[in-house]
């Protein structure tokens, strides 16, 4: 598990969204970490949350995941679909809107070599995510902070990270993100009490066993 600072602080958690994520990396375990100043400044400069699970599929099983994300995610309607590259300048086109879902919904929007992201923050997972919070998390943790937003992210992507001035990138071609308009009291405790949490334990399961392993980094902007 990663937990990620962007710097500079993101003016637009939409441009998070539609391009590769950057930021400035310690885990919450590495309470020595050298970076652990500078990441506590940025996070007190942060207005949002993002919650990543990312893994890779098998080229030849894209398509597959493609039918598959948006139904084990139970989405209902997706509000926008748009179609991005990695190049940082992409600012994506929403070539989709009001999509009704069904397991082949977003094969029409697929170009290969591009990415999908799709939106829908009235799907049934996201209200799955929020009780996990409100359940495993405690309030005066948690403080403000509802992921209560939600898109699906399927295609060549990868998230930037700034560890100890070392700049790695993790590929991924599916990608599930909440986020959220506040940030945690203690994001610490948060990422620990979050991820060590039956219900999200059960629902990363759930996820790997349609896609394989998921890695999990939260990202603050």
């Amino acid at each position: 598990m990663k937990s990620v600072i962007p710097i500079p602080v993101l003016s637009s958690v939409f441009r998070a969204k539609v391009n590769e994520s950057s930021g400035y990396s310690c885990t919450a375990r590495e309470k020595n970490c050298e970076s652990q100043a500078l990441w506590s400044i940025n996070l007190e400069m942060a207005v949002s949350t993002e919650l990543w699970l990312t893994g890779t599929v098998e080229d030849e099983k894209l398509i597959e995941a493609i039918k598959l994300a948006p139904l084990q995610s139970r989405m209902r309607e997706i509000s926008e679909v748009f179609i991005v590259s990695l190049d940082a300048e992409d600012e994506g086109e929403c070539v989709g809107e009001n999509v009704v879902v069904h397991d082949s919904c977003l094969l029409p929007f697929y170009i290969p070599g591009r990415t999908i992201l799709a939106f829908d923050d009235e799907a049934g997972i996201v209200g799955r995510m929020i009780s996990i919070e409100n359940i495993d998390v405690p309030a005066n943790i948690r403080g403000d902070l509802t992921l209560d937003s939600f898109f699906l992210k399927i295609g060549p992507s990868r998230l930037t990270r700034v560890e100890n001035d070392h700049v790695t990138y993790w590929p991924f071609n599916i990608g599930y993100c909440f986020w959220g308009r506040s940030t945690p009291t203690d994001a610490f405790i948060f990422e620990e009490s979050l991820e060590n949490s039956a219900g999200f334990k059960s629902l990363r399961y759930e996820i790997e066993t349609l896609f394989g392993p998921m890695e999990l980094d939260f990202l603050y902007g």
